[in-house]
């Protein structure tokens, strides 16, 4: 099953055509490894899922894009200690992890965290987060104590049958060796019909701020958008900012400076007379706890789709970002750049088809270009300022097409 909550309502009227390819892929190869990269300030690596939503195959690539091993790990290849085979809604977290491995969050309907070796290929660690409902775990963050964060979606309309099954929440997982010890609870007293959804997280000194999506049970009504504040140290909600009027935000990120969180929200879908204006881009100031909002830009409205959780900063000043395509209508999406300072938006690519731009990576304080997953080329685009503070697209990088997957998500190792 698709994972709605990434993607437009819309995509429902078109599920079945789009996914039917998937029956005709080729069985895929065994793994070709591991690799050795030593480490820098901005890792090792990029973790690249490539998926037709049925199953999925996952490559490392170098920081500049350069393929490593083009399937290090897939959902039809029994890699070592794997025990439960990757499903087609596969995801890597937000954050690269501090602990040296590569993780995989099996969103719906497995809920399943895996570790793997990046040098090895060897699965070290499956861990369940369901708890007894399927709980869509949507993104994970480690605590650097030996604990990590995993953000649970659902929320779940019958607990109590097993521990830490209420949903709705951040669970609290010991790394070594994994287990489920706590949880964090998300809901708040005002929050009425509206269940939290925690989507991305993002770590800062003693807080992991996390995206709050709220929408109701039915996905019919959404709130506005949130984001909490929770204190590692002591596993509690410390503050609750609200992003009024926006709904569904799906990607945070903060400036390389880290003086800035720039928050992407994509609109509440099922009122399309107020998604797009529901859906921009919230720019925080990070040097006060809790963040303070400076100033938010009608990007959506600008370029006249609502937004997709895709988001990478190439300076302080200019982030790159993707806008949904619609496919009754027959539009692209769109590959844009927003200047922080002025609010202007250039449209830098359009895919031929909706939905064929995914993900997007940076590592601008590493030299390294911006890259965005392109399904329609099975490839990296490069994207970079150049010296004169001008957008630069270098060479696409292909990824594979012996699998027959593309890339959609991007991680960090």
């Amino acid at each position: 099953m698709v994972d709605m909550t990434r993607r437009p309502a819309a995509w429902a009227i078109s599920l079945v055509g789009f996914l039917a390819p998937a029956c005709n892929v080729p069985a895929p190869p065994p793994s070709s490894g591991g690799v050795h990269v030593d480490e820098g300030p901005c890792g090792r690596g990029v973790v690249v899922v490539e998926s037709d939503y049925a199953s999925t195959n996952v490559a490392l690539a170098a920081l500049d894009g350069t393929l490593l091993s083009g399937s290090f790990v897939s959902s039809g290849a029994q890699a070592p200690g794997l025990s439960m085979a990757l499903s087609g809604d596969v995801v890597a977290p937000s954050a690269r992890p501090d602990s040296d491995r590569v993780v995989l969050i099996d969103r719906y309907p497995n809920g399943v965290l895996t570790w793997v070796d990046p040098e090895t290929a060897t699965v070290q660690h499956q861990l369940s987060v369901s708890t007894g409902f399927a709980s869509n775990p949507h993104d994970y963050v480690e605590l650097g104590d030996g604990r990590a964060y995993v953000s649970r979606y659902e929320t779940n309309q019958a607990p109590g049958r097993e521990a830490w099954d209420a949903g709705g929440d951040l669970l609290i997982v010991q790394l070594e060796p994994p287990s489920i010890v706590g949880r964090v609870p998300l809901a708040q007293p005002d929050d009425g019909t509206l269940l939290p959804r925690p989507d991305r997280m993002l770590r800062m000194g003693g807080h992991v701020l996390v995206l709050l999506q709220r929408f109701d049970l039915s996905f019919g009504v959404a709130g506005d958008a949130r984001i909490a504040g929770v204190d590692s140290a002591h596993d509690s909600v410390d503050w609750v900012v609200t992003l009024p009027g926006y709904a569904s935000c799906g990607s945070m990120q903060v400036s390389p400076s880290g003086d800035s969180i720039v928050v992407v929200c994509s609109g509440a879908f099922r009122d399309q007379a107020a998604q797009l204006g529901r859906s921009g881009v919230v720019v925080l100031d990070a040097t006060v706890s809790p963040p303070v909002e400076s100033v938010r830009f009608d990007t959506a409205t600008q370029l006249g789709a609502p937004l997709a959780p895709a988001l990478g900063f190439l300076d302080d000043s200019h982030v790159l970002g993707v806008a949904y395509g619609d496919l009754v209508a027959g539009r692209g999406d769109q590959a844009y750049v927003l200047d922080l300072q002025s609010g202007a938006v250039q449209v830098l690519a359009t895919s031929a088809e909706a939905f064929e731009f995914g993900d997007i990576r940076c590592a601008s304080s590493c030299a390294a270009p911006c890259l965005l997953a392109d399904a329609q080329h099975n490839s990296l685009q490069r994207w970079e300022l150049n010296a004169a503070g001008d957008m630069a697209q270098l060479s696409s990088v292909p990824i594979t097409d012996s699998i027959g997957l593309a890339p959609r998500g991007l991680g960090g190792f």
